[in-house]
């Protein structure tokens, strides 16, 4: 059970790193609430050693409020820049003008 709260805790900086990296979204974390509901509920009957629920919800419990705050994180490190196509759109216009530049150069020379 030790484990299984070590690897819980461990959620936040997985998802801050997928969400970095734009693997996933706070929306699509958000969205899919619902089922990090049901695993950690199914998570905290299977880890714990007994069956009663008491234990079951005292696993599925910190494993809630870390998926929360994963959810915070990743609206917190997701890149506000512009899209690639903006960017590549941007190359374009600066590659254009210095091949502008360099022509005129070259003519009045």
């Amino acid at each position: 059970m030790v484990l299984a709260m070590v690897a819980v805790f461990q959620l936040p900086t997985l998802i801050m790193f997928l969400a970095r990296m734009r693997i996933v979204t706070a929306r699509f974390l958000w969205r899919r609430i619902q089922y990090a509901v049901l695993i950690a509920f199914i998570a905290g009957a299977v880890l714990t050693p007994s069956p009663d629920p008491w234990n079951q919800t005292m696993l599925a419990a910190p494993m809630l409020a870390m998926y929360v705050l994963s959810i915070g994180l990743a609206w917190l490190v997701a890149p506000r820049g512009r899209r690639r196509s903006s960017i590549a759109h941007e190359q374009w216009l600066v590659f254009a003008a210095v091949a502008l530049n360099y022509a005129w150069r070259k003519r009045h020379v």
